[in-house]
């Protein structure tokens, strides 16, 4: 069963046939979502990748990679402004290269973190290795070669050595746990990003909060997720008694990570402005402090 739209017959737009076939039925009408999309030309690619079903296929013409939305004269300014919107909030830029990998998804996700303490028996005890290789991730130990100095225009560092496949990845998902830390107050999203650091971390602590900024200028987390499932209330950052563990099951996701930090510290009675980092961060324009002028969305499961 098949219908054809002949826009391009009245107003110059791209035509296109939506067909419905089945091996043991009559098709009776046609649906969306579909499972095929076979695009001739750009334009098909921009105008009905949304219409593909999870799991669905697009085929399309390779040399057209590098082609841009807003290149193309005969889409309608609607849709233009439309995929701007939403090649914004998935992040992404306006190319099909671009778009068919996010169609695709993850190739693979990579979990590593530079440890205080023996990697190996932080990932066991923690339960990260058992919950990122069930899920069909890579959990990988910190290679030294691998780190790659880094200018910084930084307040108080100017360069710095940071892990290569921080800086070499597509998207980066910044998961810190909320919990309390003897110098800098508390240790969430910001202060997370001494994972990723080489060298002798310790020589930061004499300038923390503009350290943490400096080097968070590096980064662009395409997620925050800031773990406050159990927060550490005391004796942080390692703790050791079970009385300083709170019970919130709560978890916080921004992509702005300087709000995350700022909502994080609400729940242990401060305010974002009450961390150093955050008013830095904050200052140097990484995010924002001001919950007032962030939307907040409460979902409870």
């Amino acid at each position: 069963m098949s219908d054809r739209e002949y826009f391009s017959n009245i107003k110059g737009r791209h035509s296109y046939i939506h067909s419905r076939i089945s091996s043991n039925e009559l098709p009776l009408s046609l649906t969306y979502p579909v499972q095929l999309v076979c695009a001739l030309d750009a334009e098909t690619v921009f105008t009905h990748f949304e219409d593909i079903d999870a799991g669905g296929y697009l085929v399309h013409d390779s040399s057209l990679a590098s082609t841009k939305a807003e290149s193309i004269p005969s889409i309608e300014p609607d849709l233009k402004e439309r995929l701007r919107d939403t090649f914004s909030k998935i992040g992404i830029e306006d190319t099909i290269s671009s778009l068919t990998q996010y169609l695709e998804g993850a190739k693979k996700v990579k979990v590593f973190d530079r440890t205080v303490h023996d990697a190996r028996r932080c990932y066991h005890q923690s339960g990260i290795a058992e919950a990122a290789t069930g899920a069909g991730a890579e959990v990988s130990f910190i290679d030294d070669r691998k780190f790659k100095t880094v200018t910084l225009p930084g307040l108080a560092l100017k360069d710095w050595p940071l892990y290569t496949e921080i800086l070499e990845a597509d998207k980066v998902i910044n998961v810190p746990i909320a919990k309390t830390h003897g110098l800098a107050t508390l240790t969430m999203a910001l202060k997370n990003w001494m994972g990723i650091m080489g060298g002798g971390r310790g020589r930061i602590h004499q300038r923390l909060d503009e350290c943490l900024a400096d080097v968070a200028t590096a980064i662009k987390p395409t997620l925050t997720v800031l773990d406050a499932i159990r927060i550490l209330t005391d004796n942080g950052p390692q703790g050791g008694n079970l009385k300083d563990v709170k019970q919130l099951n709560t978890i916080i996701v921004s992509t702005d990570q300087v709000a995350v930090d700022a909502y994080g510290a609400t729940l242990f009675g401060l305010q974002g402005g009450d961390l150093g980092y955050v008013r830095t961060a904050h200052r140097i324009g990484l995010g924002t402090m001001d919950l007032s002028k962030v939307t907040i969305k409460t979902i409870t499961c």
